[in-house]
């Protein structure tokens, strides 16, 4: 086929689109599936067998919990404070507002 072309197409760049298009045409056509080697991509080597075990079970920080921590920050306690004085402010805000409308 190659040389079928070669014999009757001159022009160099037509010559080389064409040749391209009959060589994608016959990988295409004769394109085997992949599935038909049944050879592993690479073979399993259990490398980890003889390890020792190494789980700790051991409790580093058993009596400490995220609670008790903020429970002793010093600005959670302070933005707990806060957030106390704040409804106690809108309360008296609102019980104002009640008296003046009446």
């Amino acid at each position: 086929m190659m040389a079928k072309v070669d014999a009757k197409i001159k022009n160099p760049l037509k010559n080389l689109q064409l040749k391209n298009l009959l060589k994608m045409d016959a990988m295409v056509d004769n394109q085997l599936s992949l599935d038909s080697y049944n050879v592993a991509f690479y073979a399993p080597k259990n490398i980890y067998l003889e390890q020792l075990n190494l789980i700790d079970n051991r409790l580093i920080y058993a009596d400490k919990t995220l609670a008790t921590y903020t429970d002793n920050d010093i600005i959670g306690i302070k933005a707990r404070k806060l957030g106390i004085l704040n409804n106690k402010k809108q309360q008296l805000l609102i019980e104002l507002e009640t008296l003046k409308n009446g």
